[in-house]
């Protein structure tokens, strides 16, 4: 990057930087896919077509067009409908109002709209000192960013919004890495209308086949274009983000641990149909299943799923598998247990996961069979025996205590 090109760009985030050391991984070469990965399945109350997901405080946000749902322990709770045009998609980001943690939804008119833990909305798109025409909105870490028609604007905390043109305007015409491969003759075309993903210091806007990424630490720009792109977004939003595009073909991943502007090609065990990304982890479904990425080779998830079902990757690593039809949670087994799959997970999913998955509030994984082996005792104790748990006014039925008792005792 030119020094006149790297000050303009200084210039329009000016205040805005953040040193964060490099880190993530990404693979570099094909291998046939690994073992079958078992899944837990737990059936939500809601059905219908989705167009985004998110989940916060124990509670799942879903959106189809047409409506949002709030859902919690499997109990939808309300139902919000789309206050103009339709639903797009959503995120979780930082209150502008200083209290914690909001979820913002986006309508395919372009404005944003707070959905409260009640179902109430709050336009904040004029919080925000924008018009209602954001074309795409993503956010990790505290970053947020949101696709304009003649830019991107950048919101890093609660005062200060930055706002500065698309690449091409800011930096000169895009002159980064070109990715090269053939698509296979079906290859799917790239999604119409931009898209935009963020962790803790960078954005990546793509735009068809094109994608702008913006270090906010040190204020640098690159561009790829990658020919078949049909989705882009970083792994590990929490930390500095590990950019992948996916294309039909194969998966572009960046070179871990090094600045130098390359996409790493990983081939795809079968032709990619979705890319999502769900916290650290990265899930494909393909035309013959669904495949979650493990360092350079690919696991088959043991999902079935047709060429109209959809997948939504939540922040803790897990998935909604959208069908017509129905939906449904999918959690990755990290220990083959069938027994706990089977009648175990679906109670924790429904009344702990709140507060017991890896990052949750009680700072007590119990995600996994071995997590519960090894807090028998106490489970027993406290779920069984005082019923200390789960906590006062946490929905759990009879049957369900029954179910951890076979199964603890």
């Amino acid at each position: 990057m030119t020094a006149r090109r790297r000050s303009r760009l200084a210039a329009a985030l000016a205040g805005l930087a953040l040193v964060i050391p490099l880190t993530g991984a990404a693979g570099c070469h094909a291998r046939p896919p690994a073992q079958l990965a078992d899944v837990a399945r737990t059936p939500l109350a809601t059905a219908g077509a989705l167009v985004a997901a998110v989940e916060l405080a124990g509670a799942l946000y879903l959106f189809a067009p047409d409506r949002a749902t709030i859902e919690r322990g499997g109990t939808p709770i309300v139902r919000i409908p789309a206050p103009d045009g339709a639903w797009a998609d959503a995120v979780t980001m930082p209150a502008l109002d200083d209290t914690g943690t909001w979820v913002v939804a986006r309508t395919t008119t372009g404005a944003l709209w707070r959905i409260t833990a009640t179902g109430e909305l709050e336009p904040i798109h004029d919080l925000l000192g924008l018009p209602p025409a954001i074309r795409a909105i993503g956010s990790g870490a505290g970053t947020v960013g949101l696709a304009l028609d003649d830019g991107v604007a950048i919101l890093r905390d609660r005062a200060h919004l930055a706002r500065f043109p698309d690449a091409a305007q800011a930096t000169g015409p895009a002159a980064g890495p070109s990715v090269a491969h053939a698509p296979s003759p079906a290859a799917a075309a790239p999604a119409a209308g931009p898209s935009i993903t963020a962790s803790r210091d960078r954005i990546a806007l793509r735009r068809g086949t094109d994608i702008d990424l913006w270090s906010l630490g040190d204020l640098t720009h690159a561009s790829y274009r990658v020919p078949g792109a049909i989705a882009a977004g970083f792994t590990d939003p929490a930390g500095r983000g590990t950019l992948v595009v996916a294309t039909p073909g194969a998966l572009f991943v960046e070179a871990p641990g090094t600045a130098s502007a390359e996409l790493h090609r990983i081939a795809a065990p079968a032709q990619i149909r979705t890319l999502a990304l769900a916290g650290s982890r990265v899930w494909i479904a393909t035309i013959s299943g669904v495949f979650v990425l493990d360092g350079d080779r690919f696991t088959r998830a043991r999902v079935e799923t047709a060429a109209t079902d959809h997948l939504f990757g939540l922040a803790g690593g897990d998935l909604v598998l959208a069908t017509p039809a129905s939906l449904t949670r999918l959690t990755i087994q990290r220990d083959d247990d069938p027994r706990w799959t089977a009648e175990i997970a679906p109670v924790f999913q429904r009344v702990c996961a709140r507060c017991h998955r890896p990052d949750g509030d009680a700072g007590v994984d119990l995600s996994t069979p071995a997590a519960w082996r090894t807090e028998r005792r106490e489970l027993v104790h406290r779920v069984l025996e005082t019923r200390t748990m789960p906590p006062a006014g946490t929905p759990i039925d009879a049957a369900d205590r029954k179910a951890l008792a076979d199964w603890l005792r």
